[in-house]
């Protein structure tokens, strides 16, 4: 038997109804945020960093979100697995600037996980550390199992936050010569990037010259040098950076797809949004410690339901009293009661305007309201 919730589902052997790994492991809770296991039954026990994953069945939350159908998360078979990437106790410095300091996370396989904070906070020299790009000073970072080396390389596509591109080649070889750099037969390249040319609304460019692409179009040559061969990690520094809403919708489609066919995709963004659509789990750094590390429902509920969103028509007016608005604009607006104030006097004083309201709703706040939250808190 398989249910679930929210944050957890629990496994129940029954005979031959489940494989006979889990006859084995016998009544069990799996934490959906880490796929960490609480022992029920005394049969088995994992350690700190192993982790159950699971093949033919998908975490009701992950199943919903990403709209799988209910026969991949039926069947139960489990099996012992390392972190994509761990990440143990890592510092390091620029002299005498402090940039991460004992940071310990991991990415599980099939995730999509979201490295998130301000500029500055350590994101980028985090992943570059994590890529040997950067020496650290201290602690563990691990690439599927052990510290990365060049033999990864083809299992890997890594989108750097600067952007690099011999602007005088065409778009096409340029793909192209990746893929083959990545082991890639020609043929087999050039149909890849051909195909995601045409994905993308560049085959009319494939013989152009990069350099005459707008800089979103180039963006888009870019990644494809980081996706083709289907690595099955992707690291992407701002992937939609420089990208307009409908592009940034069809990379994210993109990626989701990537996904569903079994790759693990970290990404940093300054986009609250694009977390909240696709990422499984986040980590926030603040001054190059963890801020924030979880599932993104799990970290928006533990800031409670405490905001009201609002649609309306007339004026808002200030009642600090009784409230604070975390984001306005036209016909919209966040607003956060203050300690001990009720929904019902928020919408008391609201009605007592002559606020007409199309909607009310009491919910967690947004990443964006708890981003800006903890920047304020602490600094920025």
């Amino acid at each position: 038997m398989l249910s679930c919730n929210e944050r957890s589902f629990t496994v129940t052997a029954y005979n031959t109804t489940l494989s006979p790994i889990c006859q084995v492991l016998g009544d069990r809770t799996i934490d959906a945020d880490r796929y960490s296991t609480s022992t029920i039954s005394p049969h088995f026990s994992v350690t700190e960093h192993h982790t159950i994953s699971m093949y033919f069945c998908q975490v009701h939350i992950y199943a919903k979100q990403r709209k799988y159908s209910t026969i991949a998360y039926i069947l139960g078979i489990f099996v012992m697995q390392e972190p994509v990437i761990h990440v143990e106790h890592f510092a390091k410095a620029f002299g005498e600037h402090k940039v991460v300091r004992d940071l310990s996370f991991d990415v599980q396989k099939g995730e999509i996980f979201a490295l998130l904070g301000a500029n500055g906070s350590g994101k980028t020299t985090t992943i570059r550390c994590l890529l040997g790009i950067y020496h650290a000073n201290s602690g563990t970072l691990h690439v599927l199992g052990k510290p990365y080396a060049p033999a990864l390389s083809r299992m890997l596509g890594y989108l750097p936050e600067e952007r690099g591109l011999y602007t005088t080649s065409h778009v096409l070889e340029t793909i192209v010569y990746i893929g083959m750099l990545k082991g890639l037969p020609r043929a087999e390249a050039e149909a890849w990037s051909r195909a995601y040319l045409d994905r993308v609304e560049l085959a009319g460019k494939a013989q152009d010259e990069i350099k005459r692409l707008s800089s979103g179009q180039q963006q888009k040559i870019q990644l494809g040098m980081t996706m083709i061969g289907d690595p099955e990690l992707l690291i992407l520094d701002e992937p939609t950076k420089g990208f307009d809403p409908v592009n940034r919708d069809l990379l994210m489609e993109m990626l989701m797809e990537r996904n569903r066919a079994g790759a693990t995709i970290i990404f940093i963004t300054h986009q609250m949004d694009e977390v909240e659509r696709i990422a499984d789990r986040l980590l926030m750094l603040k001054d190059g410690t963890a801020a924030l590390y979880g599932g993104v429902e799990d970290v928006r509920n533990q800031f409670g339901q405490n905001t009201i969103q609002l649609e309306f028509t007339g004026t808002l007016k200030e009642h600090p009293e009784l409230f604070s608005v975390s984001r306005r604009e036209r016909n919209t607006a966040v607003l956060v009661p203050r300690d001990g104030i009720e929904t019902d006097a928020v919408l008391a004083a609201l009605l007592a305007d002559n606020v007409k309201l199309q909607s009310f709703a009491r919910t967690a706040p947004s990443l964006q309201d708890i981003f800006v939250q903890i920047s304020r808190n602490h600094g920025t």
